[in-house]
């Protein structure tokens, strides 16, 4: 087994850099896509609208199966854990990010998909049985962030945890691919975060097997997350998925049927676009970063 994977997210959408006198190492996710967009030195994009949630809340879904290699109850507060690690950010002085996350009922929707007419659930889903991503089996998530590609504002994320080939972990004993670092990591990028050149930060883009590290946001993830949702922002709270919740009721056992017309990963209608999908690459031995 590899000794460490390196997550590149490789966004539809990429990346934007915030700069106030000297560079910052994060980057935030952006509506330009492909391989034209402009980057700076870091390799952040420089152009297109930053992603970014309206309101001042967002909530959450877990897929109602959850995994069956994991105990539901602690899967649970696990996941929960690992939003609320970004949610209402300490940004100095006792000022608070104006971003906060919170969970909604299970659903048994189980599609990565956005319903720009219907309901909506933003879904953490595990694929135990097969990871159907070509060439990328060995991937530990897949985060994508629908949004309006006029102004960067998100209207839906689905983030799915490949369990078909990782063995995750919950406890800080014997760990091996930690879940609520690598849920860290991910809810980083539900926000419209992008990766850091910090190695000391959750948004790095690598993970060590065996680490909890993830689990703590750094000064440089706490800079990231109060440039993008800023202290005293006006915004209404609701957690209430876009166009409301969705219960998939009505539909095939086991989750919710494609929707005809929906898009789900790619560009499926005016201003809605899928925005990330991250790897994990292997790295040879020692730990070495590269």
């Amino acid at each position: 087994m590899p000794q460490s994977r390196r997550l590149v997210c490789l966004l539809l959408c990429v990346l934007a850099v915030f700069w106030s006198g000297a560079a910052l190492a994060w980057c935030r996710s952006t509506t330009c896509k492909g391989a034209n967009c402009p980057s700076d030195d870091s390799g952040c994009n420089t152009s297109g609208k930053k992603l970014w949630w309206r309101g001042r809340c967002a909530g959450f879904s877990l897929q109602a199966n959850g995994s069956v290699l994991l105990p539901s109850d602690k899967v649970h507060a696990v996941i929960d854990a690992a939003f609320a690690t970004w949610s209402d950010v300490d940004c100095g002085g006792g000022q608070r990010a104006s971003v906060t996350t919170g969970p909604l009922p299970d659903t048994p929707c189980v599609n990565n998909e956005y319903d720009p007419n219907g309901r909506n659930v933003n879904l953490v889903v595990f694929r135990d049985n097969a990871w159907t991503f070509k060439g990328t089996y060995d991937n530990i998530a897949k985060t994508t962030v629908h949004f309006d590609a006029d102004t960067g504002e998100i209207l839906d994320v689905d983030m799915e945890i490949n369990s078909a080939a990782n063995w995750f972990t919950l406890d800080r004993k014997d760990v091996e691919y930690d879940l609520q670092s690598v849920i860290t990591h991910e809810v980083g990028h539900f926000l419209g975060i992008a990766h850091s050149d910090q190695p000391w930060a959750v948004m790095y883009p690598d993970y060590e097997p065996g680490s909890t590290a993830g689990r703590t946001l750094s000064g440089d993830d706490i800079a990231a997350v109060c440039a993008a949702y800023p202290p005293g922002r006006a915004a209404s709270c609701d957690l209430t998925p876009r166009g409301g919740f969705d219960t998939c009721s009505g539909q095939a056992a086991g989750g919710c049927a494609a929707r005809p017309g929906a898009p789900s990963a790619v560009a499926g209608a005016a201003g809605i676009a899928a925005a990330a999908l991250c790897l994990v690459r292997r790295k040879g031995k020692g730990g070495s970063r590269r």
